[in-house]
């Protein structure tokens, strides 16, 4: 009876995962994806939404103040901090998206200012999540927890993208959709806050706080003074410059080569479904097999998948980039599980947020640069320029893997 409760904890704490990393993706994609669209319909050129990535080097300031969402709360606080902060950045988001509807789209300080808010609050709230993982017992079972957490993810962006798309299509205005989010933003906070499915947000470690150097400074020494570590971050800077480049305009790539919003919802809903294989495949495949072959596996995969998008851009058959924009999802999401994996085994329990915060900060910086070109590189080059391009920036993070492989010292 007892061994059957302890699974059943385990087991709701893999669902709230899955739940937070739904709404984390429907808020990633409020973030980065809706004003492309609402910008698309207004005719904004797509070098203007550039400056959505600069803006998203916001993301990464999360690395700024990570130990202290791990800080025990004050006594009349009656919350356990992993708890109380998600659900007060939720409230945050709920007040940002009611602003930014009110906004003219890319114009005015007030957009840009809610828009690097929005990025910050979307990077604290990944963070507070990729954290949770490490916090269900499932240490034996590498890959579960992220592969529940990024399928839910997945959801979450196909919901908004594929959803928002399907209601501009009947004439729902961008605003009330900005408007309904922020409302669901209320709920999911006073829920996780208020509703016993969330206690198991309550196994999270805390910390009292002793002083700047123990709870800032000693994670994050502790951290780079380990052997490899100079290889572990070149490596999380390198793995995903290919899908950054293609990522932030991969659905106006679609509406541009002649797909209806109906039929992209539609093709997102598919989209949905191999990310979903991917994920849990990637999943089993961990448990066989060494996470860095599993992502060297997945980063392949996507270069080849690139040069399939690349041929099929000049062909225009919508058939043929309907099967390509699925199977890149399914290596997409099977080499993003890898990753997030390969992040969390090397942090250690009590200092969870401080050092992930630290290693997604980076990655994210270097990919927001990178993607800050995807606009330029359609411009100038066309969309098969920017994919051509997506698919030789897979090769230096295979490269260098390839070298980092013969060392046997490496942690594989």
């Amino acid at each position: 009876m007892k061994f059957k409760k302890i699974q059943e904890k385990k087991i709701q704490g893999l669902l709230v995962i899955g739940f937070l990393g739904l709404w984390g993706g429907i808020l990633n994609k409020a973030v980065r994806t809706w004003p492309r669209l609402w910008g698309n319909d207004l005719g904004v050129s797509i070098r203007t939404f550039d400056i959505l990535a600069l803006l998203g080097i916001c993301y990464s300031l999360k690395m700024l103040w990570g130990p202290f969402f791990s800080l025990a709360l004050p006594s009349w606080i009656p919350f356990n901090p992993r708890r109380f902060w998600l659900s007060m950045h939720l409230i945050i988001f709920s007040f940002l998206l009611f602003v930014i509807s009110f906004c003219e789209m890319f114009s005015g300080i007030t957009f840009f200012l809610c828009t690097a808010l929005l990025f910050m609050l979307d990077g604290n709230y990944s963070m507070l999540v990729i954290a949770c993982q490490k916090d269900t017992g499932f240490e034996k079972l590498r890959g579960l927890p992220e592969s529940f957490c990024l399928n839910g993810y997945r959801a979450g962006m196909t919901f908004a993208v594929s959803g928002a798309l399907f209601c501009s299509q009947q004439a729902w205005s961008w605003p009330f959709l900005y408007h309904c989010l922020a409302i669901g933003c209320v709920i999911i906070a006073l829920s996780i806050l208020f509703l016993p499915i969330f206690n198991s947000l309550d196994l999270a470690p805390t910390q009292k706080f002793k002083g700047i150097s123990y709870n800032f400074f000693a994670p994050i020494k502790e951290l780079l003074t380990r052997p490899q570590i100079r290889k572990i971050f070149l490596i999380l800077m390198l793995y995903r410059i290919g899908d950054h480049l293609w990522t932030p305009n991969q659905e106006l790539f679609f509406l541009h080569m002649g797909f209806s919003k109906q039929q992209y919802s539609m093709q997102d809903f598919w989209n949905f479904w191999g990310s979903s294989f991917g994920i849990f495949f990637s999943g089993y495949c961990i448990q066989k097999f060494s996470v860095f072959r599993v992502m060297q596996w997945g980063l392949s995969g996507q270069m080849l998948v690139f040069g399939g998008l690349f041929l099929g851009s000049l062909s225009s058959s919508l058939s043929v980039l309907s099967f390509l924009c699925i199977l890149q999802r399914v290596l997409l999401n099977f080499s993003l599980t890898s990753v997030f994996a390969f992040q969390i085994m090397t942090v250690n329990l009590g200092q969870a947020i401080t050092q992930l915060s630290i290693f997604t900060a980076l990655a994210h910086l270097n990919s927001q640069l990178v993607s800050s070109c995807s606009g330029w590189l359609v411009v100038h080059l066309g969309w098969s320029g920017m994919i051509f391009f997506s698919m030789l920036g897979c090769i230096p993070a295979l490269l260098y893997m390839l070298y980092v492989k013969k060392d046997k010292n490496f942690l594989l």
